[in-house]
């Protein structure tokens, strides 16, 4: 299973807000969907990104979140 957060297709910019919910959207999915940072699935699109972007996008969620997430 991946997550989101992991993947090089997922973004956090350009939610509309989601993202200080801890939500970003996916470059392959119709606009206006957005995904958790947490959700883990089976992803055919999948694209690992390095893991000091999974860290920064994971410290940045945590921080909005009081530091829960």
């Amino acid at each position: 299973m991946n997550r989101c957060v992991q993947c090089k297709e997922f973004s956090l910019k350009g939610t509309g807000g989601m993202a200080r919910h801890g939500f970003g959207k996916c470059r392959h999915d119709v606009p206006g969907v957005s995904k958790s940072v947490e959700y883990a699935h089976v992803c055919a699109r999948y694209i690992a990104c390095d893991a000091e972007t999974v860290a920064a996008r994971t410290a940045w969620v945590a921080k909005l979140d009081g530091g829960k997430g």
